[in-house]
């Protein structure tokens, strides 16, 4: 966190920060940027991965109602 606000010059509390971590809020784009440039990872793997995941996970245990199914 410390490392976030003296790379990059933002100030967020600890607080806001859990919050992304547990996915209760979403940072906007110029935070987003930072943390993933923290972790040297892209974005895309921080913040969008885990949801893929967790959708494709939906539609193999059936638990997703908008996936469609073929049968035949």
């Amino acid at each position: 966190m410390e490392k976030l606000c003296e790379k990059f010059g933002i100030n967020i509390t600890i607080s806001y920060y859990g919050m992304i971590e547990q996915g209760v809020r979403t940072p906007n784009l110029e935070l987003a940027l930072a943390i993933a440039d923290l972790f040297e990872k892209p974005v895309r793997k921080i913040f969008f991965e885990q949801i893929n995941n967790e959708m494709l996970d939906d539609v193999v245990q059936g638990d997703n109602p908008d996936a469609h199914t073929q049968t035949g």
